[in-house]
């Protein structure tokens, strides 16, 4: 059985509207409501699901070219047509770049626009299966860089646990000394011995250097549980399947986020020099946008021997986020960089890495409406430069 295709009609023209109802009744999988206003069409889409909205070009209250733009951004899934009864090709034109899967001049063949109409649910379908499966190579990719890099944030986890662990050893040792001190001033209040008996066994227990030291071992305790609690909300947040849905975020904190968790690859290696500039608020995937970073970000360790430098900056400029991450490591020649882009092309040994990692990365900022740039030159390093425009 077909799926069930429901059709927003919106027409001031009642005749209209009722014969093309009429009309869609005889299509087995086509169900239609009409309205007679912008309005009333914004309403209905708010209280049901429609497919397909066939809009008038000229309605009482709304321009329809308008309302094409409203309704498909409050809708990005909503299919919609033009209709009138002006045939005019600029008109066609101007729908069609405005979003319109089609552009229907009165009168029309019911067959024709049902025809229409059906193909364009199926690209639709299409499209969908299509992310659907993006969106997986997305996450597999997600994961194989979460498996890299796994030993690493368990390094990175496990060197605060230790800390911590051998801080509480030390605070039960001391826990231990101070009450055998408090218990021996006590028998010495009640005895009304001499304070020179408790002065010797208080330099003995070393308690001046304890009371100092437990303040410390406390802060350090407090700032490995805080280092653990940041890794694995980076992890946590990073390895979750992306919902496709954006938010405003600051670029700055998903760079932090991203070198947080490539920590591990990135220390014994080179030194990080961060300039972050003061960035505004964006709508965009802080999840994605760290998948890009962080790639970039072990590519850059992974191409460096030893005691390199990584450089990360970004800016605000020309209402554009700028994030630049260049390195000085063994740099690409141009036909590697020509195909770095590329998918399954890497320069890495067998086993070693998908080939995915910069295609991923270029797929992502595309969905930003944004641009990555790579220069590069063997024996100096190279130069990514990620530029993405703000989005309310």
């Amino acid at each position: 059985m077909s799926e069930v295709i429901n059709i927003l009609i919106i027409d001031d023209n009642h005749e209209i509207c009722q014969i093309m109802q009429e009309s869609f009744k005889l299509q087995d999988n086509f169900r239609s409501t009409a309205v007679y206003c912008g309005n009333d069409a914004i309403k209905a889409l708010e209280q049901e699901n429609f497919d397909i909205a066939l809009v008038d070009i000229d309605l009482p209250d709304y321009d329809g070219r308008i309302l094409l733009k409203v309704l498909l951004k409050q809708h990005p899934d909503l299919l919609c047509a033009m209709i009138t009864g002006r045939d005019s090709t600029t008109n066609a034109i101007k729908a069609l770049k405005e979003g319109a899967f089609g552009y229907f001049a009165k009168p029309f063949a019911i067959e024709e626009v049902s025809h229409d109409i059906q193909e364009a649910i199926e690209k639709r379908n299409l499209t969908r299966k299509l992310k659907a499966s993006q969106a997986q190579v997305v996450q597999q990719e997600k994961m194989a860089v979460i498996g890299q890099l796994a030993a690493g944030v368990a390094h990175e986890v496990n060197n605060p646990v230790g800390f911590i662990n051998s801080n509480l050893t030390t605070l039960r040792k001391y826990f231990g000394r101070l009450q055998e001190f408090i218990t021996a001033q006590d028998t010495a209040l009640q005895q009304h011995s001499s304070t020179a008996d408790i002065d010797k066994l208080r330099k003995k227990l070393n308690l001046d250097y304890i009371l100092a030291d437990i303040s410390d071992l406390i802060n350090e305790s407090q700032d490995g549980t805080e280092r653990i609690k940041k890794i694995v909300q980076d992890l946590k947040l990073f390895s979750r399947q992306d919902s496709g849905q954006k938010e405003m975020a600051d670029i700055n904190e998903v760079v932090e986020s991203a070198l947080n968790i490539a920590w591990n690859e990135l220390k014994y290696k080179c030194t990080v020099n961060k300039n972050l500039g003061k960035l505004p608020l964006t709508m965009c995937s802080p999840q994605k946008l760290s998948q890009v970073f962080i790639n970039i970000l072990v590519n850059g360790a992974h191409s460096i021997e030893k005691n390199g430098e990584i450089d990360i900056n970004t800016a605000h400029k020309h209402n554009e986020i700028v994030v630049t991450i260049a390195d000085n490591g063994c740099g690409m020649p141009k036909d590697v960089v020509a195909k770095i882009f590329d998918p399954f092309f890497t320069t890495k040994e067998p086993g070693k890495g998908t080939g995915l990692g910069m295609s991923v990365a270029a797929e992502i900022i595309k969905a930003h409406a944004g641009r990555i740039e790579v220069d590069s030159t063997p024996g100096r390093g190279t130069v990514f430069k990620i530029k993405i425009p703000v989005q309310e």
